[in-house]
């Protein structure tokens, strides 16, 4: 690789010896660049970079909005729906209901009343369920309530190896110490303590 000039005259004076150095041949001329048109013809145009990129930003919307709408079970497409629906209905005109109906007879009568009966009776055995349950609920609610202000009164109080726990089957380890009860209070708790 030839040396550039001002490499040349650099080593001309720190070696003083100007004989022993030949320079290199001139270089040859670098052809001249095009015109700006030219050049603007050849380049790739910019647009087909734009137009990807906003058809991959369209699809990706669409991709988000399809799972989405898949993992809250249809929510947003039966909004949509409604949408539409609720606009057609509304432009649709009223119609009167036709009172054709015939009354039902009183074998029919009968029938509908026994069925109802049937699901009234059901419906009060479920309610029962959902009503122990909701005991049962409450009872450990209340539980737990005893449980934290017990232990919240120990903590306060700075007491080690004194704390309240709940049992397997949410019952309280012990009576409480710390809470300031009525008698009446006392025999109401017992039902939830089973001391070990």
């Amino acid at each position: 690789m030839p040396l550039e000039p001002w490499e040349i005259e650099l080593k001309k004076q720190l070696s003083g010896d100007e004989a022993r150095y030949q320079p290199a041949p001139p270089k040859p001329e670098q052809p001249q660049p095009a015109p700006k048109q030219e050049a603007q013809a050849s380049k790739p145009s910019n647009d087909s970079g734009t137009l990807s990129f906003v058809l991959t930003l369209l699809f990706l919307l669409a991709v988000t909005v399809f799972v989405y709408d898949h993992k809250t079970g249809g929510k947003l497409k039966s909004y949509v729906t409604s949408l539409f629906k609720s606009r057609v209905d509304d432009e649709r005109p009223k119609l009167k209901p036709e009172r054709a109906e015939k009354q039902p007879e009183k074998q029919d009568q009968s029938a509908i009343k026994a069925e109802v009966d049937i699901l009234r009776k059901e419906s009060q055995a479920r309610m029962d369920e959902l009503s122990a349950k909701l005991q049962k609920t409450t009872d450990k609610v209340k539980a737990l309530g005893l449980l934290v202000n017990e232990n919240f009164n120990i903590i306060g109080q700075n007491i080690p190896d004194e704390f309240m726990f709940l049992n397997r089957d949410w019952t309280l380890d012990r009576s409480p110490k710390y809470l300031e009860l009525t008698p009446e209070d006392k025999e109401y708790l017992q039902k939830y303590v089973r001391e070990n």
